[in-house]
């Protein structure tokens, strides 16, 4: 190696000594940059948004162009992520088991909180449970698992799913929810309406006596990177988990445990 790419090298290594390359660092947050604006960015927002330097920011932008991680837009001077972001990820997504990621997250809720915990997605007009969570000392648990299926508007599970959607897609299926449910609709999408506000307020929804009349249950949902949507949820007899005992010691330790399952496997918070 001679000297000029000795030199190059070492300009490339951060000076702590903590083996980060600073050229992929810097492009890493340049990709960040524009995949988290709403819109395509100018070479200058770039470096303002980014704290890079505009020098630095085009020739980053160059390479990853070339690499087809960054796209120009056509007919004008502005950058969006390219498609070859697609092709890094895909790989990830097709080993992506939400259930093995999941579980040890559940397993650890379970046992701090004393209650079941199921992960759940939709299957037409109702959620299916993919997994279920015992605490290990439980006097007393719910018979439902793995396999069994629960109301999509009524269940905590099905609202906290409704709950993670887009609104486009929210709409189509609550406009088919509403043919499905003829005469029970106005009772229903009225308690929805308060599911999504309660939401938006706590990050949880809950269900009490409106599954079953003797459970009470919360849930929130998980997103995964490519915008499938699950469920988190846990509940229990109604004399065992009144709403303050869900609201006040229950609901923290499950949010925990949602935020803990989507940072493991690099999934957006939702709130």
């Amino acid at each position: 190696m001679n000297s000029r790419s000795t030199s190059t090298t070492r300009a490339n290594i951060d000076e702590p000594g903590d083996g980060a390359v600073s050229a992929l660092a810097r492009g890493l947050v340049v990709l960040r940059t524009l995949a988290d604006a709403a819109n395509p960015l100018t070479l200058k927002e770039v470096s303002d948004f980014s704290g890079i330097p505009k020098p630095t920011a085009f020739r980053l932008i160059t390479t990853l162009l070339s690499a087809g991680l960054v796209r120009r837009m056509p007919g004008s001077e502005r950058f969006d992520v390219g498609p070859g972001v697609m092709t890094l990820s895909r790989g990830y997504l097709a080993k992506l088991d939400v259930r093995t990621e999941a579980r040890p997250h559940m397993r650890a809720f379970a046992e701090e909180s004393g209650v079941t915990v199921h992960l759940g997605t939709r299957d037409r007009l109702e959620m299916v449970l993919l997994e279920t969570v015992r605490p290990v000392s439980a006097a007393l648990v719910m018979r439902i698992g793995a396999g069994d299926r629960l109301s999509l508007a009524s269940s905590a599970s099905g609202r906290a799913y409704l709950a993670g959607l887009t609104e486009d897609d929210r709409g189509s299926l609550l406009d088919m929810l509403r043919v499905n449910m003829s005469q029970q609709w106005p009772s229903v999408v009225t308690q929805l309406r308060q599911a999504f506000d309660q939401y938006e307020r706590l990050g949880f929804v809950a269900s009490l006596g409106d599954w079953h009349p003797d459970v009470n249950a919360i849930a929130t949902p998980l997103v995964l990177p490519d915008g499938e949507v699950y469920s988190l949820n846990c509940g229990g007899p109604s004399f065992k988990l009144p709403l303050e005992v869900l609201t006040d010691e229950i609901a923290p330790a499950l949010r925990r445990c949602a935020e803990a399952i989507t940072a493991g496997i690099g999934a957006p918070s939702l709130r």
